[in-house]
């Protein structure tokens, strides 16, 4: 059940943000909002966007 949010959120989150490649939601993290992105780094400055 850990990896079934990850999946089911990614296709909405890259219609918003083409250039997010994954993302990652530790059990840890979630109730401190914590969510890893990895990002298709294309210019400088991509990564403020």
């Amino acid at each position: 059940m850990g990896k079934v949010p990850e999946r089911i959120f990614m296709p909405m989150i890259q219609l918003v943000l083409p250039e997010v490649v994954d993302i990652n939601m530790p059990a840890e993290g979630i109730f401190h909002n914590l969510v890893l992105v990895s990002i298709k780094k294309e210019y400088p400055g991509t990564h403020g966007k």
